[in-house]
Parts: structure tokens; C-alpha cells; sequence
């Protein structure tokens, strides 16, 4: 059994089963993890208030077959304005690999969706359209990672796999 104490940003949490939930976080030594969370959605739960997207948390992780938060305890926030960044970083961010850059980005009070893009690589001002080539388009696809202009981004029921790019 392995045992990991990282600081980390939950990314996502999904109810599975009745009470369990499957928690999506970005680690600072681990990269991206998915974590199974026992009775979380029980109302005496200890971890709820913990592991809600846009926390920052330290979380001791239990290897048993899979990964399982044991402990979690919060230690900061993102503004809600932080989401449309935290859905780009559960595509972008390496899973079992830490980066220390991206870390250091999303650590900073200035997560933007572009500062993760660049951080990851994928520098928006260097990027062009992939359909039109128009430069510095407005849009980057988390389905296919690439961007996409306002004129040739897809109708409005076929966008979400699309975010702003600030």
C-alpha cells in the first residue's frame, strides 16, 4: 500500500454509486489524479466541504488497488471565475507527471484559461485556426486540442467541448 501527501487543486468531483464520489485533482508532485472518495455525499461526511472544485487542497492519497482519498483539508479558493480554466486543465494537464510550471501557474492568482494554454504549450498568440488559419483565434477545443475561431466555431449545441481563450 502506498501512501502520497501532495498539495492539490480539485478539478472535478463526480458522484459515483449512492454516497461515493470520484474526485479529479491536480497535484503539485503527482500531475493529474482521479481519486475515489467513500461516502463522500453522506451529510457527516468529513471530506465534503474539502474536495468541492476551485479548492486548493493538501490530500493524503491511499494506493489500494486504485487511489483513494484518505485525508483532505483546504487551504485557499479560486474564484468561480476559474472554471472555464479548470475544465482546460482536466484535458491539458499531464496525468501521473508533475509539472512544475503549470503547478506554479495555477498556484498564482492569476489562472486564466490563458495562462494555462501557455503554460501547457499552447501559447494563444502564436496559434491560428485550424479550419481558416485566422491568427489568434478565440476559442481552443478540449476535444481535440486545437483552436477555432468565432466564424468558424460550431453551433451553439455542439459547443461544449469549446472554451474562451480570454
Amino acid at each position: 500500500m502506498r501512501e502520497y501527501v501532495t498539495n492539490a487543486l480539485v478539478l472535478s468531483l463526480t458522484p459515483t454509486g449512492e454516497q461515493d464520489g470520484r474526485v479529479a485533482l491536480f497535484s503539485e508532485h503527482l500531475g493529474r489524479v482521479s481519486a475515489k472518495a467513500t461516502s463522500i455525499r453522506k451529510i457527516s461526511s468529513k471530506l465534503a466541504g474539502h474536495v468541492q472544485p476551485l479548492n486548493f487542497v493538501t490530500v493524503r492519497l491511499v494506493e489500494t488497488g486504485g487511489l483513494q482519498v484518505a485525508d483532505a483539508i483546504s487551504t485557499g479558493r479560486l474564484p468561480v471565475a476559474a472554471l472555464p480554466a479548470l475544465r482546460l486543465l482536466a484535458v491539458v494537464a499531464p496525468e501521473w507527471n508533475a509539472d512544475p510550471r503549470l503547478w506554479a501557474f495555477v498556484h498564482s492568482a492569476a489562472v486564466s484559461v490563458r495562462s494555462i494554454l501557455g503554460a501547457a504549450g499552447f501559447d494563444p498568440a502564436q496559434a491560428a485556426c485550424v479550419s481558416c488559419g485566422k491568427r489568434e483565434p478565440e476559442y481552443f477545443s478540449l476535444a481535440d486540442a486545437s483552436f477555432i475561431c468565432a466564424a468558424c466555431l460550431p453551433p451553439a449545441h455542439a459547443r461544449d467541448s469549446f472554451v474562451g481563450v480570454d
